[in-house]
């Protein structure tokens, strides 16, 4: 019977996999012996929405939140914070799970309580708040972590930018043991051969990105030359490179191995202060006007002639509709046209500190009617130069724009260019399939595993026409085989 091992690695992106093949032996022999492409990325591109879509097969829309926090109620801000709970029902690991396949989860973003399982085993991720508050399922789980890697190490918040050169060592250190850990309780996962389907996300290529690009690119917006931290993102990806190796050495012939990230990821140039503009343009009317940044919550909002306002680092701006939040004033033809006037402003009349037109992508989200949450969420998101430009929801500030302090803002941001790479029995060898949509895998998975898709997962997805005989007929995936539109950011990649 087949099995299917997956690592996920947070912010890896294609183009690091091209550029450092060399660097990358393990990575770079699967490439060639598999298929492997390029992984679209969703809006807002947000960490946690894409390991959602990738084991659903559905956008947020549909799930029901568009940042790690979200909102299920009319309120100003986003309080509730992305639990398991709030995962899809017919998220990959318990459509397996329900028919009694045998599933591991390691460090799965949203996995916090730990899912109870009837045929599996869990190691939360985030948002775990502490091991005190329990981390595994079945829970006595725990006692074999612990013997195996000591005490959990946990993705922690105080990894902020500012810290990078004042106990830098210290934060690359962390990264490296907690990735270690992760990848030691994969490796004695798979050695135990009691499991069908593994997944195991490592956060430190994403987080050694975010905290040391600007020491590794000369092109950095914020270059700083810091001997020490220089090679810092590659020599992270070597690390995990060795760990991949180890892992395919340990597999079987008749074992699928996937490698996929959630995006891939480019430097921030900045923060653009969303709300200064809404205020400025008079959507967001307050009573009395801060003199330092604030948060908008912290505000007191004269909603009688407020339309629109944003809240998160994603770019989601919600509207003052009447009959969903508690003093809306907005009728749905005048949010229709609203939306419209605010995706042409977005659009087209933003310019940077040196005067350049910015780039900027709206999506405006259609919730789902079967997900109650869904119907909180964002009325509009705007990605600027592909998130290379940040968005700020404080107000107070002199300025649109804003750069620094320069210690204050990550090196880089989730953006388009993740990758992924299948191996296994019978797949064709070196098959580049151009980029596909991170939805696409969990249906894959399922016909890798011999399982029957489910029919929301089975409408939308496509043929590869690229299977293997072992594996029925097809591989489903969207976007037609022989006729591929691929990004140009796609289009350049090829196996070195």
């Amino acid at each position: 019977m087949p099995k299917v091992v997956v690592i996920g690695l947070e912010g890896f992106g294609a183009s690091q996999a091209q550029d450092w093949a060399s660097d990358l032996p393990n990575l770079t022999a699967m490439r060639r012996q598999g298929l492997w492409g390029v992984l679209s990325h969703l809006l807002p591109p947000e960490s946690l929405i894409a390991w959602t879509a990738a084991q659903t097969g559905q956008e947020p829309q549909a799930f029901g939140f568009w940042d790690a926090y979200f909102r299920d109620s009319p309120t100003t801000g986003e309080p509730r914070r992305v639990q398991s709970n709030n995962l899809p029902p017919d998220s990959l690991f318990r459509i397996l799970d329900r028919r009694g396949r045998r599933v591991g989860l390691i460090n799965v973003p949203g996995t916090w309580p730990p899912p109870t399982l009837q045929n599996g085993r869990c190691v939360s991720g985030w948002p775990l708040p502490g091991v005190e508050s329990g981390y595994c399922w079945p829970k006595e789980l725990e006692h074999e972590v612990e013997d195996l890697v000591g005490e959990l190490l946990l993705e922690e918040p105080p990894l902020w930018p500012q810290r990078r050169l004042s106990i830098g060592d210290t934060v690359l250190d962390r990264i490296y043991r907690l990735d270690d850990q992760r990848f030691r309780l994969l490796k004695n996962w798979i050695k135990k051969d009691d499991w069908d389907y593994l997944f195991a996300v490592i956060s430190g290529p994403g987080q050694v990105r975010r905290l040391f690009s600007r020491f590794a690119d000369i092109h950095h917006p914020r270059y700083q030359s810091v001997g020490k931290y220089s090679q810092a993102v590659l020599s992270h990806a070597r690390f995990i490179d060795d760990n991949l190796g180890e892992l395919r050495s340990l597999v079987d012939s008749q074992t699928f191995m996937l490698v996929h990230s959630d995006h891939g990821t480019l430097p921030l140039k900045g923060l653009f202060n969303l709300n200064q503009w809404l205020l400025e343009r008079e959507y967001l009317c307050l009573r009395s006007q801060p003199h330092v940044p604030t948060p908008l919550t912290a505000l007191e909002v004269d909603w009688q002639h407020t339309r629109a306002w944003a809240v998160g680092r994603q770019g989601k701006i919600y509207l003052n509709l009447a009959g969903r939040e508690p003093l809306g004033t907005l009728t749905p033809d005048q949010a229709a046209d609203l939306l419209a006037e605010l995706a042409q402003a977005l659009q087209n009349d933003l310019r940077d500190p040196q005067g350049r037109p910015v780039a900027v992508q709206v999506l405006r989200p259609a919730p789902s009617p079967d997900n109650a949450t869904a119907g909180f969420g964002p009325d509009l998101v705007a990605v600027l130069e592909q998130g290379q430009w940040g968005v700020g929801d404080e107000l107070g500030w002199d300025t649109l724009w804003r750069r620094g302090p320069a210690d204050e803002l990550d090196d880089a941001v989730n953006a388009e260019g993740g990758f992924f790479c299948f191996t296994g029995p019978g797949l064709p060898e070196g098959a580049y399939l151009g980029e596909r949509s991170l939805m696409d895998l969990a249906p894959c998975v399922l016909k890798l595993l011999g399982e029957t898709i489910p029919p929301h997962l089975r409408t939308r997805s496509l043929s590869w026409g690229l299977a293997a005989p072992e594996i029925a007929d097809t591989l489903p995936l969207r976007g037609e085989a022989d006729n591929v539109e691929t990004s140009k950011f796609a289009a350049q990649m090829k196996i070195n």
